[in-house]
Parts: structure tokens; sequence; C-alpha cells
């Protein structure tokens, strides 16, 4: 069976790119948020580590928040710098 004819081919093409597309936003989302480079290099070595979905969801877990609290900072200084 050619993995064409394979019911579960679209699904797992689905999957990879799934997981792919989440690694992508995540490694996006670290540079932009501007975590410092200590963290920043610990979530990059973390998400060499990922390699399924229930990977992708415990490094969502481990490393969003962190990312959060950047994104807030910034955005907390940034406000109290244009209220002059």
């Amino acid at each position: 069976m050619s993995d064409k004819t394979n019911p579960n081919f679209a699904a797992q093409v689905d999957d990879v790119l799934t997981v792919h597309g989440k690694l992508r936003a995540h490694l996006f989302l670290i540079h932009k948020a501007h975590v410092d480079l200590d963290g920043r290099d610990k979530a990059i070595a973390r998400l060499r580590q990922v390699r399924s979905h229930s990977d992708v969801e415990a490094y969502v877990n481990e490393i969003v928040p962190r990312i959060n609290e950047a994104r807030a900072l910034r955005r907390a200084l940034r406000k109290h710098g244009s209220a002059r």
C-alpha cells in the first residue's frame, strides 16, 4: 500500500505539520520576547528535545509562561517610559 492510499497518511502528515508549526511559532516567540540570553538558550535546548505532541504540550507549559512574563515586563516598561 503506498503512502497516498494509506488512510492514516494524511493524519500523520497533519500531525507532523502541526508539531512543526507549533515549534516554529514558539521559537519565534522566544526570540521576540527577548528572554534573557540564559533563558533563551535553555528554551532553545528544550525545544530541540521536542519529538511529539505531548512534548509540545510539555514545552508550552514550561516555556510559554516565561515568554508571557517577559512580554508583560516589556509592556510595563514601555508604558512607564511613555507616561512622562
